[in-house]
């Protein structure tokens, strides 16, 4: 009988296990995620919650959550080239030192977590729901080390991904389609291995009604100028810089909006300046995205990788039309097509001549741009909500 229904069978709430990282309010993307996903099954009547993470702001949780702080992941020296076997000891540590106990179910989206838990209690069964499309290939592709360390860091990653797949009572999670396909081709896995589910977004925070702070205002820009933002860590595969050309080449005015930090920032600047439209793109650096999104008409990302892309929900969730890329393989590995549905909340393009049309396409019908936002607010508030996304987590702790 597995720990679900020995706690049905007592009646009291069932044990679930959050393990994470960075639990704070500057964190983006899957770490927000992780809090939304807190919040949600704490009110969801169910379950009784405990959070285990390095860091936490605490008035983020309602007061029925627990809260342990796991010590931070410090390697002296040269220790950084084992990574990621460092995290995975580093979190054998943390779970012994503060004796987690035995739970009924154990979440998190840390491959390197969700191994060193089960080592500790085998018999709890575990959802594991990590954001890359492969983790190995992250670490090739982003990673700060030389590259020849990448290598063997990237075997290592691949080597505790496989370990996952073999172990029982585990239940796998992927964002899109498009992940789940990947992992079964990369490990040879069988059809059926992954639960696709987008994770989840607080309609509450990516409300556009709740948005006090004028950003319009604070920025000069005018009520009636039409507002492209692009929100993305800028990287070179965020393609912020095909947005900046798109822009350029439009004759119609278009303000752009940059919001994010990355090693690509000057040289987008640079960019901007040069192309002869640096008065009408401003990079904000990293910020809450909801006031950012009330102050725009239209999301675009032209990312050539996207696991799913949890901006795209946001800026949807915030009724606003999205542009992303279409899925092309092997230069575009974008799932945005899984969640951008092509002219009804957006529109996915195969290259960088269609998303300047696009662009210039939506900013002189207004109409047309209006009503695909609220289509894909319509959308977003009827798909990726928390208490779905918890719903899902107690269908497969039950299963």
């Amino acid at each position: 009988m597995t720990g679900l229904a020995q706690s049905a069978d007592a009646r009291r709430p069932t044990r679930v296990l959050i393990l994470a990282t960075f639990l704070t309010r500057d964190q983006a993307g899957a770490a927000q995620s992780i809090i939304t996903i807190v919040q949600a099954l704490a009110r969801a009547g169910w379950a009784d919650v405990t959070v285990a993470a390095h860091t936490w702001e605490a008035d983020l949780f309602p007061d029925n959550v627990r809260l342990v702080r796991l010590r931070p992941e410090v390697w002296p020296g040269p220790f950084w080239r084992l990574f990621p076997l460092t995290h995975y000891w580093h979190a054998r540590r943390v779970i012994r030192e503060n004796a987690l106990g035995d739970f009924d179910f154990c979440y998190t989206q840390s491959i390197a977590f969700g191994l060193a838990y089960r080592e500790e209690f085998p018999d709890v069964p575990i959802a594991s729901h990590p954001g890359s499309i492969l983790w190995d290939r992250e670490i090739m592709e982003e990673s700060g080390a030389p590259f020849r360390w990448r290598r063997p860091q990237a075997a290592a990653a691949r080597w505790m991904e496989r370990r996952t797949y073999k172990q029982p009572r585990w239940v796998h999670i992927a964002s899109s389609r498009l992940v789940a396909d990947v992992r079964t081709s990369a490990f040879g896995l069988a059809p059926d291995t992954f639960r696709v589910a987008p994770l989840p977004i607080d309609s509450k925070r990516f409300d556009p009604g709740q948005v006090t702070r004028d950003v319009r205002g604070e920025l000069g820009i005018e009520p009636d100028e039409f507002v492209v933002i692009v929100v993305a860590r800028l990287v070179s595969w965020k393609r912020a810089d095909a947005v900046i050309r798109a822009i350029a080449s439009i004759a119609h005015p278009i303000q752009l909006l940059v919001v994010g930090e990355g090693p690509e920032r000057q040289r987008l600047e640079v960019l901007a300046d040069k192309l002869g439209i640096g008065k009408r793109v401003r990079f904000t650096g990293r910020q809450d995205p909801p006031p950012f999104l009330a102050a725009a008409d239209l999301f675009v990302l032209p990312s050539l990788i996207e696991s799913l892309g949890l901006v795209y929900l946001e800026a949807m969730m915030m009724g606003l039309p999205c542009i992303g890329l279409k899925y092309r393989p092997p230069d575009v590995l974008s799932a945005a097509g899984e969640v951008v549905l092509d002219g009804e909340v957006g529109f996915c393009v195969d290259g960088d001549e269609e998303l300047r049309q696009r662009i210039e396409f939506l900013a002189a019908d207004r109409d047309k741009c209006r009503a695909l936002g609220a289509r894909a607010r319509q959308i977003a508030l009827s798909r990726y909500t928390p208490d779905q996304y918890v719903s899902l987590l107690r269908g497969l702790a039950e299963r």
